[in-house]
């Protein structure tokens, strides 16, 4: 009797082009049908009535359907909800656990809307808001507040890529019985699996490496079980969130190539991370790849890679000089997002003044998104507009 050979794991990358497809017959087409409906007509009244069909189209149809198994897939959990935007998935995943007395805990360098939903929302609607440093998670253990119902981290944080231990934060939210929810857009499931380190729901903006385009929106909370994303799902149709089908649709073509373009995006930020590191005019590079990262040896444990975005700190004070270096820069433009073709930046310094715990860097802040340009263009676009 001859020893059957094991059956080799397949890579992220084949799994995601095989991922929410032939969910229904569709005579061989490679995409999924691209349906387009409000109403769904039942034989009977009493069908409209059943749980387990889908009566109107807000619940979901084929491109839907493929989507949420595709980012299901991606990040490796028991389900998805998908949401408009990137806010309402974060929006989504608050709404459905916070309740009235209730704290939530933030991480300190959290994304500037997640922030103000927070503080603007939820606080109207009796829920506290504390925020706590992601890099000290002694303090946090030491003053967790009693009512903590959820926990909201980013890993690595906006702006300033602060990575904070997962594993461990995972560990002192089951302790006290409280859901980990990880805004995993810069790691894309791809860079970063949450969810196999113990977070509970982890929410992409689909607007950004998902699409690819710089022309889409979209949101997803992928759950870790199928009781949370039950949950979750609930909590979209009672609130009212629905992505179009031509979205949809649009979003699960352009994922089959996100791990082409992640890595390749990738490739390209840590070279010129490496080079912008011993720049003149450069005070420090934010970008846990780098070995000279506070922290790299949590990078290295746990991320497979790193987006192709990362931040710099000027020797320029804090104020307009950060501003007047993006304005020099020719093939980097000015705008929000990342993850599309084009490179961009940002002048960071007029949000950080929001943080309660950590420190403003000593110098102006810069985020870069690296697209798909030539990588030795972008870098004499760089080095042009620190000479000039």
């Amino acid at each position: 009797m001859t020893e059957e050979t094991p059956i080799r794991p397949r890579a992220p990358q084949t799994r995601l082009t095989q991922a929410g497809r032939g969910l229904a017959p569709t005579a061989g087409l490679v995409h999924p049908p691209l349906e387009r409906a409000s109403t769904i007509l039942t034989p009977t009244q009493a069908d409209l009535y059943r749980p387990d069909l889908k009566t109107y189209g807000r619940s979901g149809l084929a491109p839907h359907r493929s989507l949420a198994a595709l980012m299901t897939e991606l990040e490796g959990g028991a389900g998805a909800v998908l949401a408009p935007t990137g806010v309402a998935a974060i929006t989504l995943a608050l709404m459905t656990y916070a309740r009235a007395g209730d704290a939530v805990l933030i991480t300190d360098n959290v994304y500037a809307p997640t922030r103000k939903f927070c503080d603007q929302v939820l606080s109207g609607l009796g829920v506290q808001a504390h925020y706590f440093d992601p890099r000290d998670l002694a303090a946090l253990a030491a003053d967790w507040p009693e009512k903590t119902r959820l926990v909201f981290a980013e890993s690595p944080g906006s702006l300033t890529f602060e990575l904070t231990d997962l594993p461990a934060l995972a560990g002192m939210c089951r302790a006290r019985g409280a859901k980990l929810m990880i805004d995993n857009t810069w790691g894309a499931g791809l860079a970063l699996r949450p969810l196999e380190l113990g977070a509970d729901i982890s929410i992409q903006s689909l607007t950004k490496y998902v699409s690819g385009g710089s022309d889409l929106f979209g949101g997803a909370c992928v759950a870790a079980t199928v009781e949370d994303a039950a949950r979750l799902d609930q909590t979209a149709f009672w609130m009212g969130l629905s992505l179009s089908p031509d979205e949809c649709y649009a979003l699960q073509r352009s994922a089959r190539s996100i791990h082409a373009r992640f890595r390749a995006s990738d490739a390209a930020a840590q070279i010129l991370a490496q080079r912008l590191a011993g720049q003149r005019g450069v005070r420090a590079v934010l970008h846990p790849g780098l070995a000279t990262s506070p922290d790299h040896l949590l990078w290295r444990r746990d991320f497979t890679g790193a987006a192709g975005v990362f931040g710099l700190v000027l020797e320029a004070p804090a104020g307009p000089a950060g501003a007047a270096f993006c304005d020099r820069l020719r093939l980097f433009g000015n705008g929000y997002s990342y993850g599309g073709f084009e490179s961009l930046c940002l002048w960071c310094d007029p949000q950080l003044g929001q943080r309660k715990l950590i420190p403003r860097p000593d110098g102006s802040v810069v985020r870069l998104a690296i697209g798909a340009e030539d990588v030795e263009d972008l870098w004499a676009d760089l080095v042009a507009s620190f000479q000039t």
